[in-house]
């Protein structure tokens, strides 16, 4: 008689599995936002990589030919993003030239970046200006003491 009662006591109630239910929805809700950032951070990683690429063509053409170029396809590199798109860049010239980073949906919550490359007494030097807030403008200056004009300095 006892084994049966112990047999039929088995298993959970239904509080038991609503408590558990519930504890399981309150992780994924407090974990979404956790996730949502680093997925984020990913296609901002994703943009900088895409402008470093860009910087080492713009250096490599910078060599051989004495000035920046105004165009991103003639550097050769492709630059296929879902997130980001890479316009050709406004200001160049044989010392400097300012690539951009812009985000394709604004609804993302992505930042802009800017990276510049500047030629000086025979070296490179590049600066990278991250936007301060989704969707902000990032720039960077004329020369590389000119630092960021808007947004903020990202290491590179």
């Amino acid at each position: 008689m006892t084994s049966r009662k112990l047999r039929a006591n088995t298993g959970f109630t239904l509080l038991e599995l609503l408590v558990i239910i519930l504890f399981i929805s309150v992780l994924a809700l407090l974990s979404y936002p956790i996730l949502f950032n680093q997925i984020n951070k990913a296609r901002h990683i994703e943009a900088k990589n895409y402008l470093g690429t860009s910087a080492r063509a713009q250096q490599a053409y910078h060599f051989e030919l004495g000035t920046f170029s105004g165009s991103m396809d003639v550097l050769g590199v492709s630059l296929n993003s879902k997130y980001y798109t890479f316009p050709d860049p406004d200001t160049f010239s044989n010392t400097m030239v300012e690539m951009k980073a812009i985000p394709i949906d604004p609804g993302l919550a992505l930042k802009r970046y800017a990276y510049g490359v500047y030629f000086d007494s025979n070296s490179y030097a590049t600066l990278i200006c991250e936007s301060d807030e989704p969707n902000g403008d990032a720039e960077v200056g004329n020369t590389i003491t000119d630092g960021c004009v808007n947004g903020v300095e990202v290491p590179n």
